[in-house]
């Protein structure tokens, strides 16, 4: 913590053992370190005017961790791990509806505490570093205002309203703006912006040898064009230093593509990141394959951060042919304990409509990790479900998929044992538990 004259630490994110910690131990007890001291200027000595600048802090801080600790230790190659850390995670957050402005009008406590997130700490220094990349370290280190550039003119757009632009290439390499969302169906103008969702943007471009910068002033509706020789490339946010995406046209993808497989090492790694991170966020699926991706990057990638985004994109959209797909691709994952919090999301009508349940069950039971869970759940939770949708439900007799291909003499002693308890309950004529028996 930044007190003024006496900084406090976490032992974790202080001390260090050569011979017992891990190396990321130590570069994590660095940044620590380096962002206390930061704070120690921007936070104490110079101190925002009020909460809603609370970036001016921690954006600062975020940054200027990795240049201090990367002048400590140039190997760790800091000024590239900020990518990976702090702006591509950030880029995912902030082309969501639900974020919001890096300045925000806060007045309570609870209002100021929730400012403390990612759109603070990471978007602040990512678009620092779009900053000092475009006006030079050195001007950037003397202070913004000596840099004879219209620094505020600029970054009021970055701050004062939420997400950020990509930039589409068309005819005759002119490129526009545009507020990217992550999904190409949400509302662009909401929530509305004063600034009617258009940034002035610091271009950098690389073709060559030659590295440029043309301002792309939010008023220019034209878009700006970027003057290049017939038939040749020019690497559109180079280091992936601006806080935007680009979307070439198809050529431009091929020639881009053609010159990573002949010579990748020709572009930094922060160059090969930013490029594959546009790519997979710019890519539509179409709808036709839109289940059979959710399925399959599911059932191999699927961790809990994307099993989580795959959830919140299900509440999300209020297409109910889209939850569907997304239900199953829930159901498809490798995990026993995302399945089985899966399974508990069963209980609570927010998480899963009721008209569902039965839906998710079956869904889950196709994967190979969830039909022993599915069948045990049903077996623990029979009277409930009972209770839920009454012993005359038609769905109750849908859950026989789950036992269909069961062939082991566990699974049958499993089976009898249940009947025999939906006799000693009388349930035995009933449509649902008639339609389980056979």
């Amino acid at each position: 913590m930044e007190n003024w004259g006496l900084i406090t630490y976490r032992e974790t994110n202080l001390l260090y053992d050569p011979n017992e910690s891990a190396s990321s131990n130590k570069q994590r007890v660095a940044a620590v370190v380096a962002h206390e001291l930061v704070h120690q200027w921007f936070g104490n000595i110079v101190t925002m005017d009020w909460w809603d600048d609370l970036w001016l802090n921690e954006g600062f801080a975020s940054y200027f961790e990795f240049l201090g600790v990367n002048a400590a230790e140039p190997t760790w190659q800091m000024l590239e791990q900020v990518l990976i850390d702090d702006v591509l995670p950030v880029m995912k957050d902030d082309s969501l509806l639900s974020s919001h402005p890096i300045v925000v009008d806060v007045s309570s406590p609870a209002e100021i505490t929730s400012v403390f997130d990612g759109i603070s700490y990471s978007k602040g220094a990512s678009i620092l570093r779009m900053l000092r990349d475009w006006i030079t370290p050195d001007l950037f280190q003397k202070g913004c205002q000596a840099s004879n550039k219209p620094v505020k003119e600029v970054m009021d757009t970055w701050t004062r309203q939420m997400g950020y632009p990509v930039l589409e290439m068309g005819s005759n390499s002119v490129f526009t703006q545009k507020r990217f969302l992550l999904d190409p169906n949400a509302n662009a103008s909401h929530p509305p912006s004063d600034l009617g969702y258009k940034w002035n943007i610091p271009v950098k471009w690389r073709h060559g040898n030659s590295t440029n910068y043309n301002l792309y002033n939010a008023s220019d509706s034209a878009g700006i064009p970027i003057q290049l020789p017939p038939n040749t490339f020019a690497n559109i946010n180079p280091d992936h230093i601006g806080f935007y995406r680009v979307n070439y046209d198809s050529q431009n993808w091929d020639r881009l593509s053609t010159l990573l497989v002949s010579n990748h090492t020709d572009f930094s790694a922060a160059d090969r990141a930013g490029i594959l991170d546009d790519a997979f966020s710019l890519a539509s699926v179409p709808a036709n394959l839109r289940l059979l991706v959710y399925r399959y990057g599911m059932q191999n990638s699927g961790n809990e951060s994307s099993w989580n985004y795959m959830f919140e994109k299900y509440q999300e959209t209020s297409l109910a042919q889209e939850k569907e797909k997304l239900l199953y691709g829930l159901a498809s994952v490798k995990n026993i304990t995302l399945l089985d919090r899966y399974l508990k999301y069963i209980y609570n009508t927010s998480f899963i409509k009721t008209q569902d349940v039965f839906t998710v069950l079956r869904y889950i039971s196709y994967n190979t990790y969830g039909k022993t869970m599915t069948w045990d759940w049903i077996r623990l939770n029979w009277q409930y479900l009972v209770d839920r949708f009454t012993i005359n439900d038609r769905n109750l007799g849908r859950i026989v998929t789950i036992t269909q291909n069961f062939n082991t003499e566990l699974q049958l002693w499993q089976m009898e044992n249940f009947f025999e308890n939906i006799l000693m309950l009388g349930q035995e004529n009933c449509p649902g538990v008639s339609q389980l028996s056979r």
